[in-house]
Formats: structure tokens, C-alpha cells, sequence
């Protein structure tokens, strides 16, 4: 009889899709009938905006920093979107549900990534990372609401139940201007058995680590996500005894 594995061993081998990143060519996604989702910005954009992506509606914006006596600092970019949800998903043993997936950092190989800086090839980018349900706000859609489809859509289980913590979180304070929100969140133990169609490559199924299982893949680079690792701090020290430990 085959041995039953158990749902972190299921994960740990789980396949995901790995893509790899290449310089942008309009003419090669023309080619395959792909729109850019980038456009250079235009009369009417936000300004100061260079770049503009207006499905989900990001910008990338150029601007100066004016010193109290009016002389220019420096100048910088911002990297402007609307602020979504990150939700700690907490299971009935008090532990923490993640996901896998790729991501192009240079987590696996940072070293090299230094060294070559900023010469480095953009091909050999990316690494798997194990990160809470997490997305972009969309316009006309209260956060609240966003952070519910996130993990339905994201993990095919159903959220019971969702408290909205009292905090806000930022990614990069130096270059974003927007917040997103912590939730914490119940679902349904029952799971339908995969992640639906158009995310199933890209994600595996969610699994539940204690805190003292989640210090460990921290360290070995697993799990490097700042915003899933703040959102999980956050929960923990709102609520101190609800996540367990070991």
C-alpha cells in the first residue's frame, strides 16, 4: 500500500510553472498577439508619469525632492498603485497557510547577483517562494471585498470568516506611496482538490506551517517575501496566542 503523504510533504514536491524573464520586445509580442500591458504615458496621464499600466492601474512616476529652504535634494521615482490586501490565512491548529510560487528575485543565488551587479543576466532570475494570498487593489472594489476573492481565487477554498487588522503595510517606503491592508482569515477545511485553471500552474496547493516551521524556511530562503512575513508578524502580535508556535 502507498504510504500517505502527508499535506506539507504533498506541497514540498509540488510542480509549479517556471518562467524566466527576457528585454522587452514589442515587436516579438506583437508577433503573438499579446498587447503590452506597460504603455509609455501621454497627454492626460498623472503627471510626472512615465509609465502607465492601466488594467490594473499602476504608473511609474519621475519626481524631485524640494528641501525646506527650496533647493532640490535629489530626484527618484515612484511606483504608484492603488494598495491591495495581504491575508494571513489561519487554520483550526493555529497555523499559517502559504503558498508556492515563482518569482524573479535572485533569492537562490544572491551572491552571484552581486557580484555581477548591475551587469547581471536577467535570464537567470527567479526563485520559488512560499508567500501568504496576497494581490492588487482593484479600482471600484472595497478592499475588503478584494481581500475574499484574493484567496478564494487564489487557493479554491472558501473564506468563513475575515477580521480586517488595525495596521497597513508598505513594500518599499522609499519608492511606493501606497499601503495595503492585513486581514486574517478563516476557510473552509474542505478543499476541492486544486487551485483554479488559470492559476493552478503557477501556484501550489495551500499548506498550513507553524511559526517555528516558517523561522526555518526563512532561513534557508523559502519563504522572503517582506509582506508575507510583516503580515504574519503583525497577526502574531495582535493576537499572541492564536498562531502556534512548534
Amino acid at each position: 500500500m502507498e504510504e500517505k503523504k502527508t499535506e506539507a510533504q504533498v506541497s514540498q514536491v509540488a510542480t509549479i510553472a517556471r518562467p524566466h524573464l527576457e528585454a522587452f520586445d514589442a515587436e516579438r509580442m506583437k508577433a503573438q498577439g499579446k498587447t503590452p500591458g506597460w504603455r509609455e504615458a501621454r497627454e492626460g496621464d498623472p503627471e510626472g508619469a512615465i509609465l502607465m499600466q492601466d488594467k490594473m492601474g499602476l504608473s511609474l512616476r519621475r519626481h524631485m525632492v524640494i528641501n525646506p529652504n527650496g533647493t532640490i535634494g535629489y530626484d527618484g521615482i515612484l511606483v504608484v498603485e492603488l494598495g491591495g490586501a495581504n491575508i494571513v490565512v489561519v487554520d483550526h491548529e493555529g497555523r499559517i497557510g502559504l503558498q508556492k510560487q515563482w518569482r524573479f528575485q535572485a533569492a537562490t543565488d544572491f551572491e552571484t547577483f552581486q557580484k555581477t551587479y548591475p551587469n547581471f543576466d536577467i535570464k537567470k532570475l527567479g526563485a520559488e517562494s512560499w508567500e501568504i494570498p496576497r494581490g492588487y487593489g482593484v479600482p471600484g472594489i472595497p478592499t475588503d471585498e478584494q481581500a475574499t476573492i484574493e484567496v478564494e481565487e487564489e487557493t479554491g477554498l472558501k473564506v468563513v470568516k475575515q477580521i480586517k487588522l488595525h495596521s497597513w503595510l508598505n513594500d518599499n517606503s522609499a519608492h511606493k506611496p501606497h499601503m495595503t491592508r492585513v486581514y486574517l482569515a478563516r476557510v473552509s477545511r474542505e478543499w476541492s482538490g486544486r487551485v483554479p485553471e488559470d492559476t493552478e500552474v503557477f501556484l501550489s496547493k495551500l499548506t498550513f506551517f507553524t511559526l517555528a516551521q516558517i523561522g526555518k524556511m526563512a532561513q534557508n530562503r523559502e519563504i522572503y517575501c517582506g509582506i508575507s512575513l510583516s503580515s504574519i508578524f503583525l497577526v502574531h502580535l495582535t493576537y499572541p496566542t492564536l498562531l502556534k508556535l512548534a
